[in-house]
């Protein structure tokens, strides 16, 4: 992995993508990413303070939910991270979140009642924080696809936010930049509430369809 010291101070993209990652959007350092943890993926958004976009899906698992948080062990805050107001644009499938009221493959049993919405509440605190976001891509989509639904609900990440009010969207007001909101292949709970606050709300992005 990539010294997060060593990246470049300029403005820089980091993609991760089929097994590289790279810095800077020109001239970018490719290197094997396996065996790359969810841990080592949080040092490196809290960790570059000019950091621009961040591409995280492809080729890869997601990310946990409880480490994406990135939370401090002492007092329960969410840690500082240094890309919040440089990130614009946010690809990463965040995934491991209990959803109880789901049935099948890759559902995640709660610990305790209510740890879902817990978790999730907590997701949505970090993602608030990247104020300057202008696309948000949640969903998974095979690269080069701009337009993707998953064939079967096998497919379908069923370990992801439920992007309900109710699992704490409205935090997300805080993204008035938010351009695209993408949340394909997933298994989100967006009914009339949902879109309706949506269309107040994130005005500016379009969301995608899901299955």
């Amino acid at each position: 992995m990539v010294p997060v010291d060593t990246l470049p101070s300029s403005q820089t993209k980091l993609e991760v993508s089929h097994l590289h990652y790279g810095t800077d959007g020109r001239s970018v350092l490719r290197m094997p990413c396996d065996g790359i943890h969810d841990v080592e993926f949080v040092e490196i958004l809290s960790s570059c303070p000019n950091l621009h976009t961040f591409h995280g899906i492809f080729g890869r698992s997601s990310i946990q939910g409880d480490i994406f948080i990135d939370q401090d062990s002492h007092t329960g805050e969410l840690k500082a991270w240094l890309c919040e107001t440089s990130l614009k644009v946010l690809k990463v499938d965040i995934g491991h979140i209990p959803r109880p009221e789901l049935k099948g493959v890759g559902v995640i049993d709660e610990e305790h009642p209510g740890q879902g919405r817990e978790i999730q509440g907590l997701v949505y605190d970090r993602l608030a924080r990247l104020t300057n976001l202008e696309t948000l891509s949640l969903g998974d989509i095979p690269e080069g696809c701009t337009y993707y639904y998953r064939q079967s609900a096998v497919e379908t990440q069923l370990d992801c936010l439920e992007m309900s009010l109710e699992s704490g969207l409205h935090k997300l007001s805080e993204l008035t930049r938010l351009k695209e909101l993408n949340v394909l292949g997933m298994k989100p709970k967006i009914g009339i509430k949902e879109i309706q606050w949506m269309a107040g709300a994130l005005a500016k992005a379009p969301c995608s369809p899901w299955p």
